[in-house]
C-alpha cells in the first residue's frame, strides 16, 4: 500500500515552466518563471470515508460496548462512538490519536494567526483597474 502511494506521489509531481520546453524538473535559470505543483495525498479511501458500523446484531452475540473513533467527514474531525463488536468497517480505530494519524494528516491547515488585534477579515475597501471610462 506504501508502494502504490509513493508511486501516485512520485508520478503526479509536475514541473512546469513558461517558454521554452519543458524538461520536467526545474530549471536552473533563475530568469525563466517557474510554476511548481505540490500533490496533495488523498486520505486513504475506505478507512476515512462512511459512516461507522456500530455492529450490534439483535440475534445475542455482538453486544459489546468498545469504545471507538470513525472520520466524519463533515465535521473534520474523528468523533467516538461506541461499537458492538461485528461488522466493523474500515473507518473504526481504537484510539482518537489513531484515527488522527490515518485521516486527518492529509487535511490542508489553515494557518492560525495569533496576533492580539490582527482582524480576521480585511477591513481595507479592494480597487481594480477598469478599462471602462464610466
Amino acid at each position: 500500500m506504501k508502494f502504490i502511494l509513493l508511486a501516485l506521489l512520485c508520478v503526479s509531481v509536475c514541473y512546469c515552466y513558461y517558454g521554452g520546453e519543458s524538461k520536467g524538473y526545474p530549471q536552473q535559470d533563475m530568469n525563466d518563471q517557474q510554476i511548481v505543483q505540490i500533490p496533495t495525498i488523498p486520505p486513504p479511501k475506505r478507512k476515512c470515508t462512511g459512516p461507522p458500523e456500530v455492529g450490534v446484531k439483535g440475534g445475542g452475540r455482538c453486544r459489546a460496548s468498545m469504545r471507538r473513533y470513525y472520520y466524519d467527514e463533515s465535521k473534520g474531525k474523528c468523533v467516538k462512538f461506541i461499537y458492538g463488536g461485528c461488522g466493523a468497517t474500515q473507518n473504526n480505530f481504537e484510539t482518537k490519536e489513531e484515527c488522527q494519524r490515518t485521516c486527518m494528516k492529509h487535511r490542508r491547515s489553515t494557518p492560525k494567526y495569533n496576533y492580539p488585534n490582527y482582524p480576521k477579515y480585511p477591513t481595507t475597501p479592494n480597487y481594480y483597474f477598469s478599462t471602462n471610462t464610466n
